[in-house]
């Protein structure tokens, strides 16, 4: 498996799309799929139509990011806007996408948007892998309905975020975005896939949803 991580600093959302795709397109003969973290500054889907008015007829997923990007060739950021997609490429992979928007039920969310990224691969058994990109709050249950379905693979992914630490973050597929949901990429290869674990968590009673004010100097005050 191949991939390719191009990136931009272009003021133009359209056009730091168009930058990073003529970049993928020198390297990459054929490519499957794309991932892409972006400064919230963008419209998303202004730089998701200018990727793919070069690369055509592959998925472009992400969610916002923060500061900047990081990379094979260092640290991309600026304040105007910033973005770095990468892109698979390998004749073998077969992907599926699938994004929701998060409800009162995220666990189901989380059943949901698997069960549409399998059905977007075409396949009717469970992937080898899967990403999954969230926005703050829900990630554990998203996992867990996604897990319901899939069982324990391997997994990788993040929260969406920016610069600012305020509410206005996305999560975005192709022409669809949500400022509360989550994305996933499925992911079908005969070949050996493995996942390094570089922390754990135990999960706690609190969530992010239960802690309402900031007093003082950056002390949380939880209310029941």
């Amino acid at each position: 498996m191949k991939s390719y991580v191009s990136t931009s600093i272009n003021t133009s959302g359209f056009d730091a799309g168009v930058e990073m795709a003529l970049d993928v397109v020198k390297k990459l003969k054929n490519p499957k799929v794309g991932i892409m973290f972006s400064s919230y500054k963008y419209d998303q889907c202004e730089v998701i139509k200018g990727i793919k008015s070069v690369i055509r007829g592959i998925s472009i997923l992400g969610c916002t990011s923060s500061m900047g990007i990081m990379s094979p060739e260092g640290i991309t950021s600026s304040p105007n806007g910033f973005a770095g997609l990468m892109v698979l490429d390998d004749s073998e992979l077969c992907v599926g996408v699938g994004i929701v928007e998060e409800s009162v039920n995220p666990f189901l969310d989380g059943v949901n948007v698997i069960n549409g990224a399998i059905k977007d691969a075409g396949k009717k058994f469970n992937p080898n892998a899967f990403m999954l990109l969230s926005t703050s709050g829900s990630e554990d249950l998203f996992i867990k309905g996604i897990q319901s379905i899939v069982g324990s693979i391997p997994m990788f992914g993040g929260s969406a975020c920016n610069d600012i630490l305020d509410d206005d973050v996305k999560v975005f597929l192709d022409d669809k975005q949500f400022s509360r949901g989550c994305v996933v990429l499925a992911l079908y290869t005969s070949k050996k896939v493995v996942n390094v674990l570089s922390d754990d968590y135990e999960e706690t009673k609190y969530t992010f949803n239960n802690w309402t004010e900031v007093i003082g100097d950056g002390i949380w005050q939880y209310s029941q």
